[in-house]
């Protein structure tokens, strides 16, 4: 597990960026990525490249070469919504006095990274400390 963490959140997606420390490529099924809420419901993620008109369907694999890297974006697809003929996301926690309910709470993305022949499967958690 690795943990993130951030004195404010409130924002529609996170940036982030993978490092490839082996000698191995580093390839990411995106259709096995999940956003998991702090009530243990997961749901799907576009990444970087993807239109959010896309949400649904198949996501082609990323592949991170060896000692190389990439940065992308990640929005859950349940933040996605389609209002007045405009495609828009939602933040991820949230907003006003409801976002009170958050502190405390984990939300974390899981990520199984196929490094060479084998599979780890990564967990990366979010501690929400405070709102602002």
């Amino acid at each position: 597990n690795q943990r993130g963490r951030f004195r404010s959140f409130l924002v529609n997606k996170l940036n982030f960026t993978l490092q490839n420390n082996t000698d191995d490529p580093i390839k990411i099924d995106w259709n096995l990525v999940a956003f998991v809420e702090s009530w243990g419901t997961s749901q799907g993620v576009i990444h970087k490249g993807v239109k959010l008109i896309d949400k649904e369907a198949a996501k082609p694999p990323s592949l991170i070469p060896p000692k190389a890297k990439i940065e992308g974006v990640i929005i859950p697809v349940d933040r996605i919504e389609m209002i007045e003929s405009n495609w828009l996301t939602h933040p991820l926690l949230l907003e006003g006095p409801a976002s009170l309910k958050a502190v405390g709470g984990e939300f974390s993305i899981f990520m199984p990274l196929q490094i060479g022949a084998a599979t780890k499967n990564y967990t990366f958690a979010f501690k929400v400390i405070g709102v602002e």
